[in-house]
């Protein structure tokens, strides 16, 4: 087995979770969303956070290649992002269940009045749900399915020449353009069949 090492980051601005790190955990989920960037998770914390910050990150021979955007508030553990996001996951390669079980014992033994983890808002694509149920008892933890929400999704790449026909978007979208260089990254393309 690997050399698996958990640490625990109480600060989006670690050098461990810089922007090229965190693009590279992404690139290796089931799902690619905006709501697991960097820049739409610390936002969040900056606006709505609450309770103790746990970025749970897993490396093996050094190298990062999991993470557990979590905070912890009243002894419960959530997402960051809960309550605001569409899709939230874990971040990077969590097929390892003994890692993923490492994490989510780290973000207990983090968390001094430890309850009880809430998930919501995975997609139904992601396969982060059935491993975390293989795990949860072997954390002595029950699991609990609540049910499903569909979340909407727009196909922008598919509908760009139908959104820019809108005149307030093509304003910001010439200004853009003509002020620096306009960049367009595709994160997810999902349909509710997908969810």
């Amino acid at each position: 087995m690997e050399n698996i090492k958990i640490q625990v980051i109480n600060n989006f601005d670690d050098p461990l979770l810089d922007q090229p790190i965190w693009e590279q955990l992404i690139d290796h989920n089931d799902i690619k969303s905006v709501f697991l960037t960097k820049a739409w998770l610390s936002t969040w914390w900056d606006i709505f956070g609450r309770g103790r910050l746990l970025l749970i990150v897993a490396l093996i021979d050094e190298t990062p290649i999991a993470l557990a955007p979590l905070f912890a508030d009243s002894g419960m553990i959530y997402f960051v992002g809960s309550g605001v996001s569409d899709y939230l996951d874990l971040i990077g390669n969590t097929s390892n269940l003994h890692l993923l079980q490492a994490i989510l014992e780290a973000a207990q033994n983090a968390t001094a009045d430890f309850i009880g983890f809430r998930f919501y808002h995975i997609p139904g694509r992601s396969s982060t749900t059935k491993r975390l149920k293989s795990v949860s008892s072997a954390i002595n933890l029950n699991f609990y399915d609540e049910g499903n929400l569909v979340a909407p999704a727009l196909d922008l790449k598919q509908n760009y020449e139908q959104i820019l026909s809108k005149k307030s978007l093509k304003r910001h979208h010439n200004y853009f353009t003509r002020e620096g260089k306009l960049v367009v990254k595709h994160l997810v393309a999902l349909s509710i069949g997908d969810l």
